[in-house]
């Protein structure tokens, strides 16, 4: 959100930048950062670090969320967590932090995700909603797009993973390491337009509505009913690790895996 508002408020044309938004699914937007067919790449951390094991040579520059923004939807006839046995649970990949979180609610609820649940590795959140809604899985974590589709579609949702005691790193732009060395110019314009588009939204929390409303194609009934106007942002203060001690990580199971793998 805050780039369509860094674009709209003109943060962008005010660094002297033309900068063009392309709306891409996850791991294609990721793929065209690595291949250099753009120059940022609006992702998750969790995305970045695991392509950056693998070997791209990638880093985070900036991060507007702690708390993970994604939701677990389900048929209107499933009400709990201890239900899903033996269901078969949709996710974006194995080790994604869209699977991992999940193993964590199923294990809390005394179920173990892969043995008493199937998790169905599906890719795009599209491809989750429709298998969903044509009922190949039983759940699905949707991300925050999703959320509104699944609320006009009378889902029920089961998680959200906002109220959930996890630090996941999210609203994140990754960039390549070539690039910020050779343009430290182009990466500073950047992300000055971009936090200014983040510290507007955070300061004007009514403001982003009409964004919200526009970038996702929802009634404005929607959003302004729900919490994703009011998602926790990095404080401004401290950003460092020490503001989350305590809080149990994503990011320490998903380097786990990868380093890992159980499949």
């Amino acid at each position: 959100m805050p780039f369509f508002v860094a674009k709209d408020r003109k943060y962008y044309q005010a660094e002297d930048l033309d900068v063009q938004l392309v709306v891409m699914g996850g791991g294609i937007g990721l793929r065209a950062l690595i291949g250099g067919n753009v120059e940022f790449a609006a992702t998750g951390e969790p995305a970045v670090l695991s392509a950056h094991l693998s070997g791209a040579r990638l880093q985070i520059l900036f991060t507007s969320y702690y708390k993970a923004l994604l939701w677990l939807y389900s048929d209107p006839k499933i009400k709990s967590i201890a239900e899903l046995k033996g269901k078969k649970i949709g996710v974006s990949g194995i080790g994604a932090a869209t699977d991992t979180l999940m193993r964590d609610i199923l294990k809390k609820c005394g179920i173990e995700g892969g043995r008493e649940v199937a998790m169905l590795a599906l890719g795009s959140p599209e491809a989750r909603f429709i298998a969903l809604k044509t009922g190949n899985v039983h759940p699905a974590v949707l991300p925050e797009g999703f959320k509104f589709v699944a609320d006009e579609a009378g889902l029920h949702e089961l998680v959200s993973f906002l109220n959930e005691d996890v630090f996941l790193l999210s609203g994140s732009v990754g960039d390549r390491e070539n690039l910020i060395k050779s343009d430290r110019s182009l990466v500073e314009k950047f992300l000055r337009g971009t936090i200014k588009g983040l510290l507007y939204a955070r300061s004007n929390r009514s403001a982003v509505l009409p964004y919200v409303v526009r970038t996702l194609k929802v009634k404005e009934a929607m959003p302004r009913k729900s919490s994703i106007c009011r998602c926790p942002v990095l404080p401004a203060a401290d950003t460092s690790m020490r503001t989350f001690k305590g809080k149990r990580t994503a990011r320490r199971s998903i380097v786990s895996q990868s380093r890992n793998p159980r499949r």
